[in-house]
């Protein structure tokens, strides 16, 4: 069905990494411009630096040139270099400035780089800040460092939360290391967020501005930002006055200095007949189950019953639907689950979560990595160890990963199979196909070989066979390692048997005791065997298409240029390079005049003359004459069909009921068609009667409660500004 509803992609679970915690705004390397007067070139797997007329200013000598994020940019005639997996500076006239002893290193502001080195007695990783000379600025003791406005936000972390704090280039602290969140506002300012979510406004000198008020703000525009308190937008002013009192459903700062702001929108509830059943002001809505919503107000998300009352008192910066009476939620950049009656089921502590059946596959911070664990529906962590990696539940264990190295987990979280192997590569009921030093071997949930590593791979077909792929070759084997058959044409496991490809297309079949039981006849040259459909299979012989019976038997002539496979009685035969339909009987059902014929579904095929569509019936007859630019099925079995840009809408049976004069039309399975023209939406039924006024910004069907959400936008209006 096609949508006409509006998209909230705010609706959408967000999952952010923690390297993304400093991106607001993003202001990295202002003075770090990438020189157009500098290129790379390689020589012998090694990297080199040349200037614009192709000198030669740093040999190839190095693993890469540029910076760990992967750009080449110079500054103060000074870039990164890598060798053996680590960075350090060198003059562009080919002097080392530092050893190569970073694990990354970037560009910040002016002459200062931001940089991260383990710590040679706790293998810490660390931030801290050089300039282009190579001398320390900020020491290497934090867990997150950007530069900013000559500060710098920087980050530690105490058990599995961090704490932010500002310093100067010197080290002194400017705004002490007890916030959640610091980020740069522009103008001089910053944003402090503490553990309450609440905002604060500082300046550069740490002087506090505004209290801890604010849900969350913007950067400055001309020394103007925008505010959100309370899921409402206003405007306040680098001094940290308030100029638009925060009561909008938003707000908007003009490049002429004007102000803008519209009220919040409004939803009508409304039946197929247009009754009202109620309103409400918000900035979305979603239904999410029969007696649960998920409405949006400022850019934030609350879970809601049938009249709107709240379930939770947090706004969600995101809201999963829900799965087995559950939800993830999102907020700062944390992930948690909720319950249906809205009760907090996990905390949003974790950076990521998975569901998986009536778990969850949940990902935190682990030191400097980013480590899963297992977690039941109360949220306790039911794994012995933290994993680099997780799989969903297979019906008998989960695969994960520790140390690089492939290993499972049951349903209580013990590890079955230690994290030793390079790989699982497929499992079937108790056994698993694993890759282990480079070899291939099967092993059983005890961890005992069953069939011990050798070197060609293997694929388990059930609790007895398995293929073993040598180059070109495939033998089928026991369990006990007993050769039962081998073949270099292609083997397939189905249903208890093994299948034997032809190169002509044509199958054998065999027994797994290796016994052939079948051989697919075919009549002699054929080239080709297509599929069966319908009790025959099309071949290409002699040049021609015809179709022969599961016994081999020809039954239809290959006199046809192409040929499309049998539904609903009909197969589409090409003559003299135009489409028709014939039968079992070989009887021309419908005669060859069309360019191009889709297959019969429903008693209907779809044609084509001319680059226009039309209709069929199964004798041929025309439904729809040809003269359409496009002709789809609906999900609810009626034809959509488009004229132009226009839309329209045909029954099951072809007969026309909404003719093609509509932008965007929905079919909504109950009855009524969602239609659009222009920016506005209404409602009509299957007889082309309007029953909804075509007045809407825009109008969602909720099959949840069986009724419409109609939205009305607000106008923007001029708050304040220049008159």
């Amino acid at each position: 069905m096609e949508r006409v509803c509006l998209i909230f992609l705010w609706l959408a679970v967000l999952f952010v990494p923690t390297r993304f915690l400093f991106s607001h705004p993003t202001a990295e390397a202002a003075e770090a411009v990438r020189s157009k007067d500098f290129s790379l070139f390689e020589e012998n797997g090694k990297v080199g630096l040349k200037d614009e007329d192709g000198q030669i200013l740093i040999p190839a000598t190095y693993d890469a040139i540029g910076w760990s994020s992967g750009k080449l940019s110079i500054v103060d005639k000074v870039v990164g270099y890598q060798s053996n997996g680590l960075w350090g500076l060198i003059h562009t006239s080919n002097k080392i400035i530092t050893a190569a002893e970073f694990l990354e290193l970037r560009p910040g502001e002016g002459s200062f780089l931001v940089a991260q080195k383990k710590s040679p007695l706790s293998q810490r990783r660390s931030f801290g800040v050089i300039n282009t000379s190579g001398k320390n600025i900020i020491p290497f003791q934090y867990d997150g460092l950007h530069l900013s406005n000559m500060r710098a936000i920087v980050m530690s972390r105490t058990g599995i939360r961090y704490h932010f704090g500002l310093v100067d280039l010197s080290n002194k602290v400017i705004i002490p290391f007890d916030y959640q969140r610091i980020y740069s506002l522009g103008s001089l300012r910053y944003a402090v967020e503490n553990f309450d979510n609440k905002t604060a406004i500082f300046s550069d000198d740490g002087t506090q501005v505004t209290s801890f008020t604010i849900d969350s703000i913007s950067s400055f525009k001309k020394d103007y930002a925008i505010v959100y308190q309370g899921q409402r937008q206003g405007i306040i002013n680098r001094n940290g006055q308030v100029v638009v009192t925060p009561t909008y459903g938003a707000v908007r700062l003009n490049d002429d200095g004007t102000i803008e702001a519209r009220e919040v929108d409004s939803w009508v509830f409304l039946d197929g007949e247009n009754k009202v059943a109620g309103k409400l002001g918000a900035d979305g809505i979603k239904a999410l189950s029969a007696n649960r919503y998920a409405i949006v107000s400022g850019g934030k998300i609350q879970l809601t019953n049938n009249e709107f009352k709240p379930l939770h008192e947090t706004w969600f910066s995101s809201l999963s639907d829900f799965q087995n009476g559950c939800a993830l939620y999102r907020n700062n950049s944390r992930t948690g689950v909720i319950s249906a009656d809205g009760k907090v089921l996990i905390p949003a502590e974790y950076r990521n979560i998975i569901m998986d059946n009536s778990m969850f596959l949940a990902s935190q911070d682990f030191g400097y990595k980013d480590r899963w664990v297992i977690l039941d529906m109360m949220g306790r962590t039911i794994t012995e160890k933290h994993y680099q990696f997780i799989g969903p539940y297979n019906g008998k264990f989960y695969p994960v990963v520790n140390r690089g190295f492939w290993g499972a987990v049951d349903r209580n979280g013990k590890e079955i199979i230690t994290c030793v192997h390079d790989s699982l590569l497929h499992q079937q009921s108790d056994l698993i196909a694993v890759k282990f030093k480079g070899e291939y071997g099967i092993i059983n949930l005890h961890e005992n070989w069953i069939v011990t590593p050798q070197p060609n791979r293997l694929q388990i077909l059930n609790d007895a066979l398995y293929f073993e792929y040598d180059g070109k070759t495939t033998f089928l084997k026991s369990i006990t390692g007993n050769l039962i058959y081998f073949s270099e044409n292609t083997l397939e496991y189905k249903d208890g048997y093994i299948l034997e490809h032809l190169p002509s297309g044509a199958y054998w079949i065999i027994n797994t005791s290796g016994i052939i039981i079948d051989r697919s006849n075919q009549p002699d040259r054929t080239e080709r065997v297509f599929s069966e459909s319908e009790g025959l299979r099309a071949i290409y012989k002699d040049g021609k298409y015809g179709f022969i019976d599961d016994q081999g038997r020809l039954r239809i002539a290959n006199r046809y240029e192409d040929v499309k496979p049998f539904y609903d009685g009909l197969a589409a035969v090409r003559i003299q390079n135009k489409w028709g339909f014939i039968d079992h009987h070989e009887k021309i059902v419908v005669q060859p005049v069309y360019d191009q014929v889709a297959n019969f579904a429903r008693g209907f095929a779809i044609v084509h003359r001319n680059n226009l569509s039309g209709l069929i019936d199964q004798y041929g007859r025309i439904v729809l004459p040809v003269r359409y630019d496009e002709i789809t099925m609906t999900e609810h079995d009626r034809f959509r069909l488009r004229q132009g840009r226009s839309y329209g809408l045909a029954d099951a049976s072809g007969a026309i009921i909404i003719h093609p004069k509509y932008d965007r039309l929905t079919d909504t399975g109950n009855g009524y068609v969602i239609v659009q023209r222009g920016a506005k939406f209404g409602l009509l039924t299957l007889r082309g009667v309007s029953t909804i006024p075509m007045i809407y910004d825009g109008l969602t069907f909720d099959p949840h409660h069986n009724q419409y959400m109609a939205l009305k936008k607000s106008e923007w209006k001029k708050v304040g500004g220049p008159q």
